[in-house]
């Protein structure tokens, strides 16, 4: 598994099946910005399950790669800090997702998703996913 890259406050590394709460999360509030104040649309729905999508990214992830329904991801994390927490938590703000088909004889393609909250844009970390991305599907081959 390759390492985290970090750029301050925010790191981008590979997502765990214990992220899948987190991720659901963001990807509620980048669905729910979609198309706003004419911005780009990012997604032909108005919003999510977020157990829905947790149970589902759960699975993906857990699966072995190669076999119909795998999934990996990886996330862009902003450290955030609670006053009545100890020490930090983290936040997912932008994730890049490769998504294996369902059924066998397509298992030679993936899909893949890409999306950044609005204020991480533009700062290099969509480049940095799909660089972390395009690294483990490399080794993987």
């Amino acid at each position: 598994m390759l390492a985290s890259v970090s750029d301050g406050e925010e790191s981008v590394r590979p997502a765990r099946p214990s992220d899948a709460r987190d991720y659901a999360t963001h990807i509620a509030r980048h669905i729910a910005d979609s198309g706003k104040d004419g911005d780009l649309h990012y997604a032909p729905i108005s919003g999510v399950d977020r157990d829905d999508v947790a149970h589902a990214c759960e699975r993906r992830w857990s699966a072995p790669c190669g076999e119909p329904g795998w999934g990996r991801a990886w996330v862009l994390v902003r450290k955030v800090s609670f006053g009545f927490l100890p020490g930090p938590s983290s936040n997912i703000v932008g994730h890049l997702e490769l998504r294996g088909p369902t059924l066998v004889s397509a298992l030679h393609r993936c899909e893949l998703s890409l999306g950044l909250e609005r204020a991480y844009r533009g700062k290099g970390f969509g480049r940095t996913l799909v660089d972390q991305a395009l690294a483990w599907a490399r080794a993987e081959t």
